[in-house]
């Protein structure tokens, strides 16, 4: 049995740790290129933070502000699975200029998803819920140099009615979407914010999108999992092979004593 656990120890760890080794690697030892691409289709900062600070930008009297829910939640579908994906109501601001295929949800048991995670009319999970997948999201392209980076213009996987998502996401989180028509401005905004929330908010440019590229790097080993919950597994495993030697540990010491005491020598133990 610790042969096992002992196995299923190395299986978990070594992945990881190799994994570990290649992002040092590209980070620190392989050349790293920054390029930037202006997404002027997705112009707008994500605001996320409490209520109250979400207040006081809504009084900012900013000009072009929306606001959507999402909740994290985990997913099997066709093209694959999640343990923590977005899933968000139907409204217009998420649909801004977003290239769409098929019919916009119009019943409780349809879904618009993102095209990488699944295709009209098959059949996706959510939350042990099933759904019909009415609507895809195609990606766009970011054309850099000699390059091509395909991006969702959406930062959700799965966009559902008003009804099966109160049901999901009875503790989803609300998010503004403020947009900006060009970098000047927004840089003015986010600088307006921060005073006005004191730095109590979480801002994130969705108009430029940073991509990383390494020469001479390597690529991750695919895991089925997060790193997080590979961690937890790794650390279940250890506690487990070690509770296993310190219970066999004990019952060893329990029978060499009563070997002793019916008078066996250390020799013949």
């Amino acid at each position: 049995m610790n042969i096992i656990f002992v196995i299923c120890l190395c299986l978990c760890s070594v992945p990881y740790l190799a994994n570990q080794i290649i992002d040092y690697h590209n980070e620190y030892i392989g050349s790293k290129r920054i390029l930037t691409y202006d997404r002027k289709d997705t112009y707008f900062i994500e605001a996320n933070g409490s209520k109250d600070m979400l207040n006081l930008i809504l009084n900012m009297d900013l000009p072009d502000v929306d606001s959507y829910e999402y909740k994290s939640t985990p997913f099997v579908s066709s093209l694959g699975s999640g343990t923590s994906s977005r899933i968000c109501q139907l409204n217009e601001t998420l649909l801004r200029n977003v290239e769409i295929e098929g019919m916009i949800p119009q019943n409780d048991y349809e879904v618009l998803i993102d095209a990488d995670y699944g295709n009209i009319g098959e059949q996706v999970i959510v939350e042990n819920q099933e759904f019909i997948v009415s609507c895809i999201i195609h990606d766009k392209v970011a054309e850099l140099e000699d390059l091509d980076f395909p991006y969702c213009p959406i930062r959700t996987t799965f966009v559902m009615c008003p009804q099966p998502f109160e049901k999901l996401a009875d503790d989803a989180h609300t998010i503004l979407c403020i947009w900006y028509e060009d970098i000047n401005q927004r840089d003015e905004w986010m600088h307006d914010i921060n005073v006005e929330t004191k730095g109590n908010i979480d801002l994130e440019d969705c108009g430029l999108m940073i991509i990383e590229l390494y020469k001479g790097g390597h690529e991750r080993i695919p895991l089925m999992v997060d790193n997080e919950l590979l961690m937890v597994g790794i650390v279940l495993i250890f506690f487990v092979c070690y509770f296993l030697n310190k219970n066999y540990i004990i019952n060893h010491q329990r029978d060499y004593q009563m070997l002793r005491w019916i008078g066996m020598t250390k020799k013949i133990c």
